[in-house]
């Protein structure tokens, strides 16, 4: 089991961007579910309008949260952008070394590249929880939210002994 934790703040934009964008991209488990198995590899006419909003946990050459959400670049038209990510703690290539990253993100989650739906009823949860961090456990087989034990503390608070 391998835990993950991401920055709140950057994972309660992500989710609110998911919630605005009138269409998104879908992952081929998403697809399955819609088209069934033998339709899931190939991008179906209109199925950005069907995405249901959710965030992505990915890993290429990091580990990170996105939204699946698509909205055009400002400054080019309608060709769509990448969204901005959340990296997990000690996965960003952007800030360690991507090769260490690379290795680290091997070995926490498996040497094949994915995207996972994660839905953002486990963001809300998060939030309501006033959770510092957004916190899932990667497993073989399941991915779990992680939501604080107690009441959070404040950050200024001095510890108790």
């Amino acid at each position: 089991m391998t835990r993950l934790r991401f920055d709140m703040e950057q994972v309660a934009g992500l989710a609110r961007h998911s919630r605005a964008v009138p269409e998104r991209r879908m992952t081929i488990a998403q697809r399955a579910k819609i088209y069934g198995e033998d339709r899931c590899a190939t991008l179906q006419p209109g199925e950005e309008r069907l995405a249901p909003p959710c965030l992505w946990l990915v890993k290429d050459e990091g580990i990170y949260l996105m939204s699946p959400g698509i909205h055009p670049d400002p400054g080019s038209g309608d060709r769509p952008t990448r969204p901005p990510v959340a990296y997990a703690d000690g996965f960003d290539p952007t800030r360690d070394d991507r090769m260490a990253v690379w290795d680290r993100a091997r070995d926490a989650v498996g040497g094949d590249d994915f995207a996972e739906a994660v839905p953002l009823e486990w963001v809300d949860a998060a939030l309501a929880a006033r959770s510092p961090e957004f916190v899932l456990d990667f497993g073989l087989d399941a991915i779990g939210l992680l939501l604080p034990a107690g009441p959070p503390r404040h950050p200024d608070a001095s510890p108790t002994h």
